[in-house]
């Protein structure tokens, strides 16, 4: 079913999904996936899911997962936006800064109390085994966001406060 701007899927025992997909095909191991998030009980309203949608670990890459008191992007990034539906560009954009460095450079690099003063503000793991996902490791987020403004309109910034690795 077609509904305002997105396609409305329906299944037996769980929410809505909610297709921004605008006619990109979907991957069917991509939809049997959203098909299976859909009826976990925690997810509220509805499973929303972006042109970008693909096959992920667990849940399905370029969806979003609404529960109560909580979103959740199913794509690592800070950038909330919407995507300005470019064909040539295959309807996708960066999914992330992307790294300056090489995870072996960054361990020879730098050391456990930059990695500290580095993310003093956020809820990590600051150990040797993760000094390679070091923030100065990654490209400036700004540069790529303005560098792809042609892709997508950032309608909401977040700030990290909780990294889970490993």
């Amino acid at each position: 079913m077609k509904t305002n701007d997105y396609e409305l899927i329906t299944a037996p025992n769980s929410v809505p999904i909610k297709m921004w997909t605008h006619g990109v095909p979907v991957e069917a191991e991509a939809s049997e996936q959203l098909l299976n998030t859909a009826k976990m009980p925690f997810i509220f309203s509805h499973l929303a899911v972006m042109p970008d949608v693909h096959l992920g670990k667990g849940s399905t890459i370029g969806s979003v997962i609404p529960t109560h008191k909580a979103i959740t992007p199913t794509a690592v990034g800070i950038d909330i936006g919407c995507g300005l539906g470019n064909k040539e560009n295959f309807y996708s954009c960066s999914h992330g800064a992307g790294r300056v460095l090489s995870r072996t450079t960054a361990k020879k690099r730098f050391t456990i109390e930059d990695q500290k003063r580095a993310t003093a503000h956020v809820e990590c793991r600051k150990d040797s085994d993760v000094i390679d996902e070091i923030p100065m490791t990654y490209k400036d987020i700004e540069a790529v966001m303005t560098a792809q403004s042609s892709l997508v309109e950032i309608v909401h910034t977040l700030r990290q406060v909780v990294c889970v690795k490993g």
